[in-house]
This record gives C-alpha cells, structure tokens and sequence, in this order.
C-alpha cells in the first residue's frame, strides 16, 4: 500500500487586539499535542501512523504576533527540556502586556520614554517601546545553531504577515481617453511580507519577495519582528512602523484574472512605484483591511491564487485552521438599527468607520464558500463556554474582551483566563471538530485499528456530534492531553485597581495634552495651560467611570 502523503495545515490567528491571549493558548496546545503524539510514534506506542504537516502561517494585528513568534516557540519547544521554561507566546501575551508594567525606565505602556525629545511630537496614545522591549526579550537570540525542524512541521514553512501601508501601492489601470497615460489611478493599502523560516534560503523567483529566517542563525529574524510589531500598531493607539521592501515584491506578486474561456488564470499587475530598489513606507495595524487573513494561508497550500482545496470529507489533503478570538457574528438586532438610524452627523460616524473598515474586510471570492457549510478544508477555533456564566461564547467568553477589546492589558487574571480558555478550546477542537470521514485515504493504513475491537476505536464516538461519529481526529490527543482542561475562573478587578490604572495614566495624559497644546496658536496653548489643570482630575475621573461601566456590564468588576 503506497504511504498516504501528509496532511498539509495552514494556521491562520486574525486579530484580537487583547485577545491574543486566547490565540496563544490555542496555539500553545495545537503544538503540544503534536509534539505528544509524534514521541509517542517514536517510542512505538500504539497510536495512528498517519502524518500532518504545517506549511504556513499567517497573520494580522495580534495575531501577527502570534504567527511571527510561531518559529521562535517552536524552537524554543524544541531545546526546552523538562519544561523549564513557559511556552514563549505565554511568555509574551500573558506575562508581559499589562498596562501597569513599570521597571522604572519609563518604557511600560504609560511611561514617557517615547516623548522625551522637546518638540510637540505625539507618537501614539501608549508608549510602543513597552512592545520593542517585549521582543527584544522574545527574539533576543532566538536561533538556535543545533535546531532540526520537528516532523510535523514543514522544512520550508511559509509565515504571512498582513500590515496596512497608509501610502500604499499605486497601480494605473490604462484607458482610452483625450490625454496621454489617461485612465484610473487606484492604491492598495492591504499588504503583507511572506517569510520562510527554513535551513536553506528560498530558491528562484521566491528569492525576490520571500525573506529568510534562518532557524540556526540571525537571518531575517529582525525583518520578521518588525513586520509583526509593524502589523499589531494598533492605530493611534500604538505608533506605527517605518518598514522597507523591495520592488521586486510587488512586481513577482500575482493575481487572480480571467482568460478567454472565463477561468481563472494568475496574472501579473506591475505596480507605479517611485523608481528605485527599495521602498520605505510607515504602516499600520494589519487588521484594518484584511483581519482574518485565511486567504494567504489557503494560498501557500495550493499554490496557486486560483486554485481552492479539496473540501468533500474523502478528498480532503489540507486545511486552513483559523484562530478568531473574536469572530464577530452577525447581530441582526444590531443591523436593524443600524438600518433605522436618522440623517444625523452625530450619529453617523462611527457607522461610516465601521462601514468602511467592514468593506476592506469583505472576500467576495469566499462567498462560493459560504454556501457550503460542510466543508473539510477549513476549520474554526472560537471562544465558547466562557464568561461570567462559563456558557458564553464569542466575544462574551473572553475577560479581553471589553473596552473595545483592551480589557486584557489591564491584568494578569483577565490574560490567564483567556490563555486557558483558549487551550480548553483547542482540546476540544482537536478531540471532536478537527476531524475526518474514516474513508478519507489519510487513514488507510490504520483503518482497521478504528473498528470496534481496534487498539484505536477509542479515539471514535468521543463527541456529542452524531455526524461524526464515523471520523477520526487529524492531531489526536495522547494521554497526557486527554484529561478535560478545567474552566478557568471569571476574573474580576476592584475599584481599587482601576483607581490605581487612572493615577498611572495621568503622567502620561497630560504629557499629550501639553503636546496638543504646542500644535495650536499661542491663544490656543494659553488655554490649554490654563484650562487643563482645571479640568484634568475630571478627564480621568471620565475614564475610569467609563472603565467600571464597561467591566461592570460584564461582571469582571467585583462590588
């Protein structure tokens, strides 16, 4: 019987905001199951001999952070004996973005480090050298020289890295007209870098617009990090980055585009870049065009822009597994007001942003997808039996989740919760909905092991789900997995703590407010300086009376 070849993963982590948390506990338990399962193929044990295989990636916002440390947490996992040390996304997301952070060098989210040249420059509402430590301390030698990629994950792995460019990329669509070069100028501002993290640097055209990250040395590393924080710069809540690439990325990019038959073939579109070999152009948090970045991954699995997965359970070789914290369901309440709102200034600006960030986000060439829910080349992580009520899900489950989705940096308990959380999801992911027809050729050589009376049977019939009672997990879970992961408790910051957040920030609001102050005429900076001493314990005391309502609505703040 010929060996079934792997099956191949792409891991997509959307945007989250604060949320990441939860990404990382997913991610944190997808890789130790792996790892689990492969040892125990290794010392023999009765488990499934088929293979899986991570090809790519991708990622955007928060979930850039997370797909950019993916390399770095494997090879950490990889030399990390005994489990000395914590898995380096919980590392990063959960021990080290709190708001208060404070060493004493004015680098923590509140402090000044980032506004002490004597000019009247704002860089953002928080200071982002708290993040440049954080990776400094992430990626300070993540290399290894001794490393040997683990054999579920790909020699050549492809990492996606959506950031949105405020210049973007011009591109001139040619039309007959009156005047020379005469046609319709339009700019694309979604953009990503493509990584591969691998021990040979990638060959052929691939060389022009793909960056090495060398596993057993410092190539790429630095350009991967700065695309990461790059992508999570949360607008004018976190400064932007300045980022270079090369022309040639542009150009070798490919498209989707129609023959004369009507089929989909790529083809090339030649961007009207400034001339010159390299391009420096600030950016922005990824999320804000493409926040579920699924399609890119999709891409690195078939090859093609044209091309789509296999999706009947039989045939399934590949998958994209999305991580959304919060996957944003659709509210029709919410759209039937929406619909009646009144021909007022005031009320239509947060709905035109939200309309117009909506409309970026919008994949009209994922709608033939939409029609089919059964289908086996995509699959979901969410939040759910979360919250107050430990039934909640989507954005309810999460203790990130309120204040816009920054709830999780006011403290350790809210990013603990939804870390654990997130690994309570990906076990029962795995266990019951990461799964395929038992007809399906992955496992063909141990089918007969999953048959009653098979030293495999027990990993069937598991779930609730009746419909899948003739499958069998992709990744399954190994003893030291099996034990259902506890809820965790729903966290609750005091009065206290939010009085202490809103005696932190105000060093650093009235540094913004004197800066403000610069930018106007000298009328207006008389006024600042007279009016905001006045006003300042008021402004702040609005803040915090903002923070109660929101947590008290969710019951994270105690009585």
């Amino acid at each position: 019987m010929a060996e079934a070849t792997p099956f191949r993963i792409a891991l997509t982590s959307a945007g989250a905001v604060s949320g990441g948390p939860y990404s990382a506990g997913v991610i944190d338990c997808i890789i130790e199951a792996l790892d689990a399962w492969y040892a125990a193929k290794d010392r023999g044990g009765a488990v499934p001999t088929h293979d899986v295989r991570i090809d790519a990636v991708s990622g955007t916002s928060a979930g850039a952070v997370a797909a950019g440390l993916f390399p770095a947490a494997v090879i950490r996992n990889a030399h990390n004996a005994g489990g000395k040390l914590p898995p380096l996304l919980k590392e990063v997301w959960v021990d080290s973005l709190d708001l208060l952070y404070d060493d004493g060098t004015s680098r923590g989210f509140l402090g000044l480090s980032d506004m002490q040249d004597p000019g009247d420059a704002i860089p953002s509402l928080l200071n982002a050298h708290r993040l440049d430590a954080i990776a400094d301390k992430a990626f300070g030698t993540p290399w290894n020289p001794g490393f040997s990629p683990p054999p579920w994950l790909s020699d050549a792995l492809r990492i996606l890295l959506c950031v949105t460019s405020l210049p973007g990329v011009p591109y001139h669509i040619a039309m007959h007209g009156g005047t020379s070069g005469a046609g319709h100028d339009m700019f694309l501002h979604g953009d990503h870098g493509t990584f591969q993290f691998s021990l040979a640097p990638p060959a052929g055209t691939d060389a022009l617009h793909v960056t090495h990250v060398d596993p057993r040395g410092t190539a790429g590393w630095n350009t991967l990090i700065l695309w990461a924080l790059a992508s999570s710069a949360f607008p004018i809540g976190l400064a932007p980055r300045f980022l270079y690439t090369a022309s040639g990325m542009y150009l070798n990019r490919r498209w989707p585009g129609w023959d004369d038959n009507g089929c989909c073939k790529e083809v090339k579109a030649p961007p009207g870049l400034p001339t010159g070999d390299t391009l420096r152009f600030p950016a922005v948090d990824g999320g804000m065009v493409n926040n579920e970045p699924f399609d890119l991954a999709r891409r690195e699995l078939t090859g093609n822009v044209c091309e789509h997965l296999p999706r009947e359970g039989d045939e399934a070789h590949s998958a994209v597994v999305l991580v959304d914290p919060f996957p944003s369901p659709f509210d029709p309440a919410a759209y039937r007001k929406l619909c009646g709102l009144r021909a007022d200034v005031t009320e239509m600006v947060v709905p035109l942003l939200s309309a117009m960030k909506q409309q970026c986000r919008f994949k009209p060439e994922e709608l033939a997808l939409a029609a089919d829910a059964n289908v086996y080349s995509r699959f979901l992580v969410a939040p759910t039996g979360g919250g107050y009520t430990g039934k909640l899900n989507g954005d309810g489950a999460l203790a990130g989740a309120g204040l816009g989705a920054f709830a999780g940096f006011l403290a350790l308990a809210f990013r603990e919760h939804d870390y654990q959380l997130g690994r309570r999801n990906a076990q029962q992911f795995l266990r019951c909905h990461f799964t395929l027809p038992l007809t399906n050729g992955l496992f063909a050589k141990d089918r007969a092991r999953y048959a009653p009376g098979g030293d495999l049977h027990y990993l069937r019939g598991k779930c609730t789900d009746k419909d899948r009672r003739d499958h069998a997990p992709i990744i399954p879970l190994m003893a030291s997995l099996t034990e259902p992961i506890d809820p965790p408790m729903w966290p609750a910051l005091t009065r206290g703590d939010l009085a202490a957040i809103g005696k932190a920030m105000t060093p650093r609001l009235n540094t913004i407010v004197s800066r403000l102050g610069r930018k106007t005429c000298g009328l207006g900076r008389a006024l600042v300086t007279v009016a905001w001493p006045l006003v300042r314990g008021k402004a702040r005391d609005r803040i915090v009376e903002y923070m109660e309502r929101d947590l008290r609505a969710r019951n994270q703040l105690t009585p």
